[in-house]
């Protein structure tokens, strides 16, 4: 986290008890966590699909990681909810939720991070 936000800026970061449970049903444990990736239910309470769904680029990631053959009309992106299978992880493609997965080891999806942050504490 020091080398992504300054020390200030990590004081305003809310640590966030998070609801975690497998493809289709509750069980998982809760993690407390800063940053994280959202979960399918998440993504439909905070996020409206299409145009704010789609993962654009920013000019970093089209300069270091792109490859050539992409053409950066969006990028898919990972949710935290687990896939159909064991290996599988739902993700965001186009702007809508694939619920059944794609494997993660998939390297064609990209994170998309997300936290709480506290508006109120002044950074330092």
């Amino acid at each position: 986290m020091g080398e992504a936000f300054s020390p200030g800026e990590q004081a305003r970061i809310v640590p966030t008890e998070l609801s975690n449970r497998a493809f289709g049903q509750s069980g998982a444990q809760n993690t407390l966590d800063q940053v994280f990736l959202l979960n399918d239910d998440e993504y439909g309470d905070y996020i409206e699909a299409e145009e704010n769904g789609i993962g654009w680029p920013t000019d970093c990631v089209r300069e270091k990681l792109c490859r050539d053959e992409y053409d950066y009309s969006g990028a898919d992106w990972w949710l935290r909810s687990p896939g159909k299978y064991n290996n599988y992880a739902a993700f965001i493609t186009g702007g809508y939720a694939y619920p059944y997965g794609a494997e993660v080891t998939c390297e064609d999806i990209a994170v998309r991070p997300a936290m709480w942050i506290d508006l109120e504490i002044e950074e330092e």
